[in-house]
């Protein structure tokens, strides 16, 4: 028979093994709560990136599949040539449960705001629907905010003639047309009372672009309003065979092309051209690829530039889609 001392010591051993594991147990059950707690937390962040990077494979993919148009066609003149509506044919690989859509948008089809002279601004406004009186008046105040001097039109508008607490000319192009709304007097003619674009601000944006800053535009994608406005500017008639030739309808057509591949083929096919900002390919291309997961959606616009058979970025802008 052992001795009291040695069962009491083996007891007491005992006592300690069962409050250490007792012990264990109580911070395992913490940690395991707060790693509960923690992995809550963290997945909405690790499900932001992984759609962000969703749709920056997306993009790489678009840019990818518009390079290949480039190579084969030598240029960009045409949605039709089926760079409109990319991705279609699944390139992009995604998780299962994503989804993700891309286009590409012509800037090209838009008069180049930033290089418009005041009498091409009185002609893009005229068509518009404004009237003479009013054309004037307009360019010579949004002229007076853009250009570099500080010297006021007969009815425009310098930094003297701001009231302290207005915005005041920046002397350089706009950067947004909701820039409008603090050119001198003309809130009116482009927003409601509540601030909301009116008809004639949502005319300008579908006209005028700030991102064109070359020196032509595209007839295959321009609408009916620049085509007009370009028309008046040259002080011609407009000749609504204009439309038939850019598409393909009269004249000669080579190899299924019902687009314009040069600005010959606008008199070649029975249309009587202008004679400034022709022009029939792509130069800025603007690429929206959207991801979508669950209630997710995360967008990228990225503003690029066409030279030759090359594309290159020059700006993005991204964001969830709240």
């Amino acid at each position: 028979m052992k001795p009291f001392y040695c069962r009491k010591r083996k007891g007491s051993v005992m006592l300690f093994i069962l409050g250490v594991a007792l012990f264990l147990t109580g911070v395992i059950a913490v940690i395991m709560d707060y790693s509960v707690i923690e992995m809550k937390l963290r997945a909405p962040a690790v499900k932001e990136h992984s759609i962000r990077q969703d749709a920056y494979n997306g993009l790489y993919a678009a840019i990818a599949e518009i390079k290949e148009y480039l190579e084969i066609d030598g240029a960009l003149h045409s949605p039709l040539q089926g760079w409109g509506e990319l991705l279609t044919d699944g390139r992009a690989m995604l998780p299962k449960g994503s989804k993700i859509e891309a286009k590409a948008v012509d800037e090209t089809a838009k008069l180049p705001l930033s290089s418009l002279k005041e009498e091409e601004l009185e002609a893009l406004f005229y068509e518009m629907g404004f009237s003479e009186t009013d054309c004037n008046y307009i360019a010579q105040k949004f002229l007076d905010w853009t250009d570099s001097d500080d010297s006021a039109r007969i009815d425009g508008a310098e930094k003297e003639d701001y009231d302290d607490d207005e915005a005041m000319p920046p002397n350089r192009a706009v950067r947004t047309l909701a820039e409008l709304k603090y050119v001198k007097d003309l809130y009116p003619y482009f927003f409601l009372e509540n601030g909301e674009p009116n008809e004639m601000y949502e005319k300008l944006a579908s006209a005028a672009s700030l991102e064109n800053t070359g020196e032509s535009v595209n007839f295959n994608t321009a609408n009916e309003l620049v085509l007009r406005a370009i028309y008046k500017m040259d002080e011609i008639n407009f000749d609504t065979n204009i439309f038939d030739a850019i598409q393909g309808k009269t004249g000669g057509v080579s190899d299924g092309e019902y687009w314009l591949s040069s600005a010959a083929d606008i008199s070649s096919r029975g249309a009587n051209p202008p004679l400034r900002y022709v022009g029939v390919d792509a130069k800025f291309l603007r690429i929206e690829v959207s991801a979508r997961r669950g209630v997710l959606t995360y967008r990228i616009t990225a503003l690029c530039e066409v030279d030759g058979s090359s594309l290159s970025v020059k700006k993005i802008y991204e964001g969830f889609v709240r």
